[in-house]
Formats: structure tokens, sequence, C-alpha cells
């Protein structure tokens, strides 16, 4: 189990058994916040969130035993929550870096390849299905779907299309919360 902890001053990225035995900690002090650890598929790595440079939120990845440690994005805009596709040849991760808006990108486990997935896809904490054929996310409905809640469970093909809403959600409205 990869988690977060303050157990040993600031927050860092642990590993730890089933049980919650063989508690390991892995960072020590590679980035000022971390978070959100994701397993590869093989178990050989862990992506997370970090914070290498003071309010640029980016992707980091370490190997399991805390050797290994590499920044896989750089970019000034906001990159976040990295799931690894099942068979781990992309990483799917938020970011604002095409247009500002929260959408999503695939990159290359190594983060030398970086690419838009869709376009206009608006949403958060994306996760691969079994099967590597989708894309779920917490999302925004597209203006062009206004009988969907503004706020709802998405999914998308690897390629950016065929979007689908699966459920959930809420319409915010601004002057009065949630409706």
């Amino acid at each position: 189990i990869a988690f977060v902890s303050f157990s040993d001053g600031p927050l860092e990225i642990y590993v730890m058994g089933p049980a919650g035995s063989d508690v390991v900690r892995l960072t020590y002090g590679v980035a000022s916040k971390v978070g959100r650890p994701a397993w590869s598929p093989d178990s050989r790595r862990i992506a997370f969130n970090c914070e290498v440079d003071a309010g640029n939120q980016d992707i980091c990845a370490i190997n399991r035993d805390g050797s290994g440690f590499t920044r896989l994005t750089a970019d000034p805009a906001m990159d976040a929550d990295a799931a690894w596709s099942p068979d781990g040849s992309e990483i799917v991760f938020s970011t604002t870096r095409f247009d500002g808006a929260t959408g999503f990108a695939l990159m290359t486990p190594d983060g030398s390849y970086v690419a838009p997935l869709g376009s206009g896809i608006a949403g958060s904490h994306p996760a691969w299905s079994p099967d590597g054929t989708r894309i779920a996310f917490y999302g925004l409905a597209p203006d062009f779907a206004p009988d969907r809640p503004k706020y709802g469970i998405y999914t998308v093909a690897p390629d950016g299309t065929s979007g689908a809403f699966l459920g959930g959600g809420t319409n915010f409205n601004p002057d009065g919360g949630y409706a």
C-alpha cells in the first residue's frame, strides 16, 4: 500500500504491507509537497503529485525501494492526479497546461512525451478501466449537454472520443450552492 504521512515530520511517501506491517519511507524531502501516490501495474514504480518548485504542482515518480526519483513533468501549469494505464505504457493526469481549464493529458511513463487527451474535456481524478478501454473521471458537463448535471462521473476513450455520462453529480447554482 502506498500512502502519504506526516509521521516523521514533513509529508512524505511511504509503502507498507497489506496488514499495515513493514512500513518504509520512500521520499526524503524530494519536494515541498507530495500526494496521491499511484502504483504502476507491475508494482515497480509509484507516480505521485509533487511540488518541487514552490507553487508549481507536478508529477514525480519513484521506485518501490525509494531509488530512482524522477520529476516527470515540469510545466508551469498544474499537473496532478496520475493514473497508470493497465499495461503501464501511459499515464493519464489532470492538467491546466493546454487551455487553462483542468483537463487531461497522456504521457509516457518517463515523462518524455505529453499530449492532450481529447479537446474540451474538463475534469479531475482520472482512473483507467481494468481493460484500458475507458478513463473515468470526475468532470464538468460540456456546454453542449445542458441536460446533464453540472458535476458528475464521466468516461472517455483513451483517444479522447466516445465520452459518456455515468451519473451522479449535482447542478451548481452560484447564488445558492448545489441544487
